[in-house]
């Protein structure tokens, strides 16, 4: 998990972490990634911007994804 301060390890599932989390604000962009859709910078093809971060959206996910742009 990267914040605005630090990143932080996590050895759990994503599915387990976004439901610790306010899921109504992250969004599982990838296999390996979910993001918080306010920091969302841009996504452009199959990537999404954050800061200076480059997140892949994974082939699954791309559905959920294409909805925030509706």
């Amino acid at each position: 998990m990267i914040t605005t301060n630090e990143t932080i390890t996590i050895r759990e599932k994503i599915s387990t972490v976004l439901e610790l989390l306010n899921d109504i604000n992250f969004i599982h962009v990838h296999k390996s990634f979910a993001v918080s859709k306010k920091h969302i910078k841009s996504i452009e093809g199959n990537r999404i911007f954050i800061s200076e971060h480059t997140i892949p959206i994974g082939k699954t996910y791309k559905v959920n994804v294409n909805q925030l742009l509706k």
